[in-house]
């Protein structure tokens, strides 16, 4: 889904933009996976993998183990879950 979205961005840029972007434009680096965060607010909001916890109804997700193994085989099943820095 999020493969899709960036597809219709990239093409809705490149109508608004025929000649292209700049190559310091912060949306263009994006698109190329090599926007540099650091020094910026957004840097303090990453999460690495390591440090890292998923949450659903009050129980941690563990690594490893797959959905079914919390929800059971239902296909209907929506889940929101949290995304959480690990609390020691």
């Amino acid at each position: 889904m999020v493969r899709n979205a960036l597809d219709q961005l990239r093409g809705a840029v490149s109508i608004v933009y025929p000649m292209g972007l700049p190559p310091h434009d912060p949306i263009r680096l994006e698109f190329e996976d090599k926007e540099d965060l650091t020094g910026t607010q957004m840097a303090l909001q990453i999460i690495e993998e390591s440090e890292s916890q998923l949450w659903w109804a009050g129980k941690e997700l563990k690594r490893g183990k797959k959905l079914s193994d919390y929800l059971g085989k239902n296909e209907k099943t929506k889940i929101i879950v949290k995304l959480q820095k690990v609390r020691f």
